[in-house]
């Protein structure tokens, strides 16, 4: 476990967590992150790490392979950022993984496109509570 939150991180350098291959919980929220790299996990860490969370941070955009490296992620948290859209296949990559919980609200979402969710079969959770969703 590494627990990172209620820090003042911005950014994270895309081979931060380069060599922690055995990490299976990371703890990012509370911070001030505005970006993901697209190969911050693209290390052994995408391997091992079931749980994310980036909840509470300035998350605007998530690019489309961000969370291309994941193989055995169960809880995603993305809450309370500032994501307005969602790229298309975004969650795509995920597919056929045991992500159960995925944790999308208090954000300013808009709408959500067909087969948004694409690749999320096994998803016991989703929660899109307070957004701005207008169309679905």
């Amino acid at each position: 476990i590494l627990d990172l939150s209620f820090n003042e991180i911005d950014e994270i350098e895309p081979n931060a967590f380069y060599g922690m291959k055995l990490l299976n919980s990371l703890y990012l929220q509370n911070n001030k992150i505005k970006f993901i790299s697209q190969n911050l996990f693209a290390d052994k860490i995408g391997q091992t790490l079931n749980l994310l969370d980036l909840s509470n941070n300035f998350l605007e955009n998530i690019q489309n392979d961000t969370f291309s490296q994941f193989t055995r992620l169960t809880q995603l948290s993305l809450n309370s950022n500032k994501l307005k859209w969602l790229e298309n296949n975004l969650f795509f990559y995920l597919n056929d993984l045991s992500i159960s919980i995925l944790d999308l609200s208090n954000n300013e979402l808009i709408e959500l496109k067909a087969f948004q969710f694409l690749g999320l079969s096994k998803i016991q959770v989703l929660n899109l509570e307070n957004n701005n969703l207008k169309t679905i």
